[in-house]
């Protein structure tokens, strides 16, 4: 989880990238909804019906 005032993007873009390319599995909010619906969208959109997140 990202957090602060400034740079919060910059800095959550950088951490998906480098997991990305480490083969990871990165859910990201690029809408930058913080609400619990933007949240729970994100989850949503990541997940699959027989996986997780």
């Amino acid at each position: 989880m990202v957090t602060g005032t400034n740079g919060k993007t910059t800095t959550t873009n950088l951490i998906a990238h480098t997991l990305k390319s480490a083969d990871r599995a990165v859910a990201i909010n690029s809408e930058g909804a913080n609400m619990k619906t933007g949240v729970a969208t994100t989850l949503i959109k990541n997940s699959t019906l027989f996986r997780k997140i």
